[in-house]
């Protein structure tokens, strides 16, 4: 038997997908739905014990919620700048 991934172990393992992919709903969500939809999903990612692991996955990714940030917040750590927390 082999051990299970990171991706196994992680909080959103068997979620639906659009949980954390807010950025390509096309149902007309203003800008304040959006940030609820990405705040429903750091929900999620705060107690996940692999958030590192998929935050490093995520970092270059430019949508979606990856390690419990934000496409924003990734390209503040990419810039070499802190994630508010």
């Amino acid at each position: 038997m082999t051990e299970p991934t990171w991706q196994d172990r992680a909080n959103c393992a068997g979620t639906s997908l659009a949980l954390f992919f807010p950025d390509f709903r096309w149902d007309g969500e203003s800008p304040a739905e959006t940030q609820q939809l990405y705040a429903n999903a750091r929900a999620v990612c705060d107690s996940c014990e692999v958030k590192a692991e998929c935050l490093d996955a995520g970092l270059h990714e430019p949508v979606g919620m990856w390690g419990g940030t934000t496409p924003k917040e990734r390209q503040r750590i990419r810039l070499g700048r802190q994630v508010p927390a």
